[in-house]
């Protein structure tokens, strides 16, 4: 039991405070955190990922803090970005929404459009 727990409560290369708390497989992050950074389970992310993000099959990330590089959405995996993205999008063929703000948006895949909602700002200018 406490190996399960261990697993699903680590952060690597955190710096700063942070607070994490369980709920399943969820996550809820709220520190910086050093990529390359990987999803594979369902994570909230209120805090940083300084460097790229990869969203892997069956992961799930909701972003509400920010990205510093580029995030990456591979085919099974799910994105949906309320707060900002420094670099692209890469849609490799996923479920990802953007209604933050994000540095560009690249889709790999015809079939999985990436979905923008109408707050939402792609490019760098602006505030």
């Amino acid at each position: 039991m406490y190996r399960q727990w261990a697993a699903l409560l680590f952060i690597v290369r955190v710096q700063g405070l942070s607070r994490t708390t369980a709920r399943g497989q969820q996550l809820e992050i709220h520190a910086t955190v050093i990529g390359p950074y990987f999803v594979d389970d369902e994570i909230d992310l209120f805090g940083e990922i300084d460097g790229n993000a990869y969203v892997r099959p069956r992961g799930n990330l909701n972003l509400y803090g920010a990205v510093t590089g580029d995030l990456y959405v591979q085919p099974g995996g799910v994105a949906t970005i309320h707060g900002s993205v420094s670099g692209f999008v890469e849609n490799e063929g996923a479920n990802v929404t953007v209604y933050g703000r994000v540095g560009g948006i690249r889709n790999h895949n015809r079939d999985c459009p990436t979905v923008v909602g109408y707050s939402a700002t792609i490019g760098r200018g602006g505030h």
